[in-house]
């Protein structure tokens, strides 16, 4: 799996647009300005965008340590996934905690094999 640089750039622009510091920020210098809205300068939008690549790097290594821990269900079929999820989804018993994490867990690797 080779390392998708565009991708983490453009995450890290998407978020830094959503971000509403990048437009404008309060300003909290003392004078007669104190506490008014005023737009962010150059280097404060080169900081913004920089904190948020940083944490788009982040969440990609984070991807791809999860991805390289193989999953338990690794080896049982799918058909027999969906048979579980059957039969959990179909019971009369009320889901306790473990069985809910249970059934997350097999949705999320089938939902990880459909995709």
């Amino acid at each position: 799996m080779g390392i998708d640089r565009a991708a983490i750039v453009r995450r890290a622009w998407a978020w830094t647009k959503s971000d509403a510091a990048f437009r404008w920020v309060y300003d909290w210098t003392p004078g007669k300005t104190y506490g008014s809205r005023r737009a962010t300068t150059a280097a404060e939008r080169r900081a913004i965008f920089a904190k948020h690549l940083r944490a788009a790097w982040a969440d990609y290594r984070l991807t791809a340590a999860r991805a390289a821990v193989p999953s338990i269900f690794s080896t049982v079929p799918t058909a027999e996934l969906r048979a579980e999820v059957l039969t959990l989804e179909n019971c009369d018993a009320r889901l306790g905690w473990q069985r809910q994490e249970r059934l997350s867990t097999l949705r999320r690797e089938l939902a990880q094999r459909a995709a």
